[in-house]
């Protein structure tokens, strides 16, 4: 974004499967314009938590699989999708 975004109560969601996982950002969060953000998965561990640039899932690692079909939702406070990505496998 060409402008800072407040992260607080936005919600990086994946399906997978029947595997579903919610990443909720943290309280305060803010992004700067132009800057990006990473969410490691929880078994990464040569990457420190250091937000609002590397971020890390609690206690789950991201579900992966190689035969089926993956969903990212990114959702907003207010429940409004702001991205989405499919990736079919066939």
């Amino acid at each position: 974004s060409k402008q800072d975004v407040a992260m607080n109560g936005w919600i990086l969601k994946r399906k997978v499967g029947a595997q579903n996982y919610e990443f909720k950002f943290p309280k305060g969060m803010n992004l700067k314009a132009g800057a990006t953000a990473t969410i490691w998965s929880s078994d990464v561990n040569d990457i420190p938590v250091d937000p609002p640039t590397n971020l890390k899932l609690r206690t789950t690692k991201w579900f992966t699989t190689g035969n089926e079909s993956k969903k990212t939702i990114l959702e907003d406070s207010d429940g409004r999708v702001v991205a989405e990505k499919v990736v079919s496998v066939k």
